[in-house]
């Protein structure tokens, strides 16, 4: 066999062997962005099913209807501790849902449309509770506040999601 023709087909070969390669690593490619898209959904599922819990619970329902329909704040802030701890755990709840937006890890249609409108409302009559409390805690609740005023608003300007 003449020198060119061996040479012709070991490029041909190469040139094979390389085509094989890049099918192979498309396709590896493919499969594995199937997978991560499959994990994220799995992930986010299980972060809404958390939410639910979080927020779903019948007592964290009945704080939360209780402090939109009831509660009044006094001028001399909360002076009951019965009544600051179901605040601090309404709170405490929102907070953990913020957590979660921020991360990434939730559906955000599903708490839009579940609780756009409360997160707003509870935002607003508990904002002055968090500010008593940041003179002593300066983070405390920053993840529900980014969830009320930054994560939601602008949800709703790029329209993202449905209005709640």
């Amino acid at each position: 066999m003449p020198k060119n023709d061996l040479t012709t087909l070991i490029l041909t070969l190469q040139l094979v062997v390389f085509t094989g390669q890049l099918v192979g690593l498309f396709l590896a490619i493919r499969i594995y962005r199937r997978q991560a898209d499959e994990a994220s959904k799995s992930r986010k599922l299980e972060a809404t099913r958390l939410l639910i819990e979080l927020i779903g619970s019948d007592e964290v329902r009945e704080i939360r209807t209780w402090f939109l329909e009831q509660f009044q704040a006094s001028p001399n802030g909360i002076e009951d501790k019965e009544t600051e701890r179901k605040i601090r755990r309404l709170i405490v709840a929102y907070d953990r849902v913020g957590l979660m937006i921020t991360q990434d890890l939730l559906l955000g249609p599903a708490l839009i449309g579940f609780q756009g409108e409360e997160i707003e409302r509870i935002w607003e009559k508990a904002s002055p509770f968090i500010d008593q409390i940041r003179k002593q805690r300066g983070n405390y609740a920053n993840n529900f506040q980014a969830l009320a005023l930054t994560w939601l608003p602008q949800a709703r300007l790029e329209g993202r999601f449905q209005k709640s």
